[in-house]
């Protein structure tokens, strides 16, 4: 590949010296160059031009090549200085050794010197023209020479850019080993971690599994001792009813509505306490027999204890509610949740509050008396009255007893169905 593009560079050097010889030698008789062609020692100066252009382009090979090493501390200087200084020099160097050579051969050949005003008018012009010409071209494209052109400086200053980056890089790679070991420290000693992780995982999963079969237990006594209690508390239902309506006395007579259905009082002024006593006469003072269908106005309040809630009838009545029971009262609108663990029947409420005890600063919900009265009787629950007294509620139980509210309430979902009594 580089021998074939010598070759066509050595072609293209000899088409232009050839093409220089003649300038050089027929430049001064362009007006007749035959005559000039035709004499004896024209031929044999060409013959001799030639190889001595040859000669000249492969000293200014050389001296680009010098011109182009470190030792040559021209380098330095701006590149225009660099320029003006190669030019002058090469044409000086190849001007002065031309003319040693024109003058030894022309001395010898008629006795005249070449040193002449005649030649420097006349055929100077047209060898000192090419080689200034050449000089440019040469020092804009050095790789442009006859000989091979070697930038030496340029290897130095990329040898000495390559040591530095190997420098860079070995310490880089020091750096890098470095944080390998420590990366390596790092990994076994969270292998290690990792295996007590394990060990403490295990042990926590073991006890879980432990508390899970106590609960297990736990509940399955609850759920014995609720059906228990229901089936003593159906021995005991007939003597709680007559208690029951001892402290809640029937009210008999009721003006109704246009549609005869509920209490004028509650349709028109949704005043609560004529609504509760309207189903309390129908249907709560008499005992619910055993395998009867629960409904909601029987639930006064629902107590959240940690994953079970327990209903409160208002016949004294408590019974741990499953699941779908919950979820059914605690979707119906009467059932408003007043904090975390007390959910109420709005039917036994007045919407008022009472200060608690002076200084306190809390605020005690307003049972209706009759409810109030099972609830001291029969309900024996400290926590309760305390669930009662709170310095702030939710705003569901403010927001029930607004205007607009209350007369979109619809007591017929009251009677919507829990399941039958067991």
């Amino acid at each position: 590949m580089q021998s074939a593009r010598f070759l066509r560079k050595l072609l293209f050097y000899t088409v232009g010296v050839l093409l220089c010889t003649l300038l050089i030698n027929l430049g001064s008789s362009w007006y007749d160059p035959i005559a000039r062609l035709k004499s004896v020692p024209f031929r044999t100066i060409v013959l001799m031009t030639v190889p001595l252009l040859f000669v000249y382009l492969m000293l200014l090979s050389w001296f680009i090549n010098f011109w182009y090493t470190d030792i040559n501390g021209l380098y330095k200087l701006p590149r225009k200085w660099q320029f003006i200084l190669f030019v002058l020099l090469a044409t000086s160097v190849i001007v002065a050794l031309h003319m040693m050579v024109l003058h030894v051969a022309i001395g010898l050949k008629t006795g005249k010197s070449i040193f002449s005003m005649a030649y420097f008018r006349a055929d100077f012009w047209f060898f000192i023209t090419p080689l200034l010409s050449y000089c440019c071209l040469l020092f804009a494209r050095p790789q442009a020479s006859l000989l091979p052109f070697h930038n030496t400086r340029k290897a130095l200053l990329d040898h000495h850019a390559l040591l530095h980056e190997r420098v860079v890089l070995d310490s880089a790679y020091q750096e890098l080993q470095q944080h390998h070991h420590e990366l390596s420290n790092d990994h076994n000693y969270l292998l290690q971690h990792q295996e007590g992780l394990k060990t403490k995982i295990d042990a926590l999963l073991a006890e879980s599994l432990s508390a899970q079969e106590n609960n297990d237990e736990i509940i399955a006594d609850m759920r014995a001792e609720n059906q228990a209690l229901k089936t003593r508390l159906d021995l005991l239902l007939d003597h709680d009813t007559k208690e029951v309506n001892k402290i809640l006395p029937s009210l008999q007579k009721y003006e109704l509505d246009a549609n005869g259905k509920w209490p004028l009082a509650w349709t028109e002024s949704r005043i609560m306490d004529t609504l509760m006593h309207f189903i309390w006469d129908r249907h709560l003072s008499h005992a619910v027999p055993p395998g009867a269908v629960r409904r909601v106005y029987e639930v006064m309040l629902i107590l959240k204890l940690k994953k079970y809630n327990l209903g409160v009838y208002v016949s004294g009545e408590k019974w741990v509610l499953e699941d779908e029971e919950a979820a059914i009262l605690l979707r119906n609108p009467w059932m408003v949740t007043v904090n975390a663990d007390l959910t109420l029947n709005m039917l036994y409420c007045n919407g008022k509050f009472l200060p608690g005890v002076q200084g306190c600063g809390k605020f005690n919900i307003l049972i209706d008396d009759f409810c109030k009265n099972v609830l001291d009787e029969k309900v024996k629950h400290d926590k309760l009255q305390k669930l009662l007294l709170s310095r702030h509620f939710r705003k569901g139980f403010e927001y029930f007893w607004e205007p607009d509210r209350l007369l979109k309430m619809d007591a017929a979902q009251l009677y919507d169905t829990l399941g039958k009594k067991k």
